[in-house]
């Protein structure tokens, strides 16, 4: 026996029927039922796409298939490729919520010099330690977390509030400076970069001033090339003015030559050195030979004043930071303008607003709303 129900909305009638045993639940169209027909598409067209995301908000990581769900082995947390997939579905449920797109990165400051200073197998330990610190605060803040290469972590923020990602961020890098594992290698960092500097033999300064007298006198060789010969012949001023310049270059090597003499051990470089030495000293023109092993041997001096300048910059940075730090940077993107961007994109926006914030704070968060 069957129960008829007679139903009108919208002024249109409709009949349902249901079994009183309740065996058949299926709704029966006697006639059409506004509420259940279809849109016509030639009237509004739907983009179904957009209705599914929209009341599937909170489930971006059920949207990644599962072969794309990869993991770095080194430290356990999501990958680049797993980052990227996700980072897909969030700017696309940004557009849709109207609500900017926020993500946060992290560097270890200077970790070249870890890896210089202290070897390689000791910076492993500093990305393990950082990777397992970030992920603790990260996921107890339900925060997803990713390293995107080298020293390189991600954070994709959802509903946070900005002071709670600003607070999550500051936890993070505090969390790192106040690692027992990686601040209980702050003495052998320092004695390591004190040696690296004792055992330069040249001085930045010496090596400035014959770079700066070799500018002199490529300068006066130019200009006299630009006159005629009789003329040039015939000024006593540029005579002179390279006369001049030759000899300051002349003293300047012999200096710089007596201070390597002194110090290095190599015997061949010291019978280069010496030979060099004394036909400066008798005014003597070197040979071809001679002068491309003396300019080789330079070479190495600026590659020299340059890991001396780079080594006082790393220990003027990390007394700075009162030890070794971590930089980050989180950027806000307002949801129009993430439109026609790649992932990548996002991601290299983060990088940017975190290399600014390197540039400014060392060991510090550095926040940025920006529109693309």
């Amino acid at each position: 026996m069957k129960i008829f129900s007679v139903g009108i909305k919208n002024k249109t009638p409709y009949f349902t029927s249901r079994s009183r045993m309740g065996q058949d639940n299926t709704i029966k169209n006697y006639q059409e039922n506004p509420f259940t027909s279809p849109i016509r598409s030639d009237v509004l067209p739907v983009d179904k796409s957009y209705l599914i995301q929209r009341f599937d908000f909170h489930t971006a990581e059920d949207k990644i298939k599962p072969e794309d769900r990869t993991y770095d082995s080194f430290t356990g947390l999501r990958d680049k490729n797993y980052l990227l997939k996700y980072l897909e579905v969030a700017m696309h449920e940004a557009q849709i919520e109207n609500k900017p797109l926020s993500i946060a990165m992290f560097d270890m400051d200077d970790f070249k010099s870890i890896n210089e200073l202290l070897g390689y197998e000791i910076g492993d330990i500093f990305i393990k330690e950082i990777s397992k610190c970030i992920s603790n605060i990260a996921h107890a803040e339900h925060v997803n977390v990713y390293r995107f290469g080298g020293e390189e972590f991600v954070l994709i923020f959802d509903n946070q509030t900005d002071a709670q990602k600003a607070k999550i961020a500051r936890e993070i890098v505090q969390g790192v400076r106040l690692n027992r594992t990686i601040q209980s290698y702050s003495a052998l960092y320092t004695k390591n970069a004190q040696s690296r500097l004792d055992k330069s033999i040249y001085s930045t300064s010496k090596i400035q001033k014959i770079s700066a007298l070799e500018t002199k006198k490529e300068t006066i060789k130019e200009v006299i090339a630009g006159l005629n010969s009789d003329t040039a012949k015939n000024d006593p001023y540029f005579t002179i003015a390279q006369d001049t310049i030759d000899s300051q270059i002349r003293s300047s090597y012999l200096n710089l030559i007596q201070e390597c003499l002194c110090r290095e051990k190599d015997d061949n470089i010291r019978a280069l050195l010496g030979n060099v030495r004394s036909k400066l000293l008798a005014r003597m023109e070197l040979l071809d030979s001679e002068q491309s092993a003396l300019d080789e041997y330079l070479y190495s001096i600026y590659d020299k004043a340059n890991e001396i300048y780079q080594t006082k910059k790393w220990i003027r940075d990390y007394d700075r930071n009162n030890g070794f730090g971590i930089t980050c940077g989180v950027v806000n993107i307002e949801p129009e303008s993430i439109e026609y961007k790649s992932p990548m994109d996002i991601v290299g926006i983060a990088g940017k607003v975190l290399k600014k914030g390197k540039n400014t704070q060392k060991a510090q968060v550095y926040t940025e709303t920006i529109r693309i």
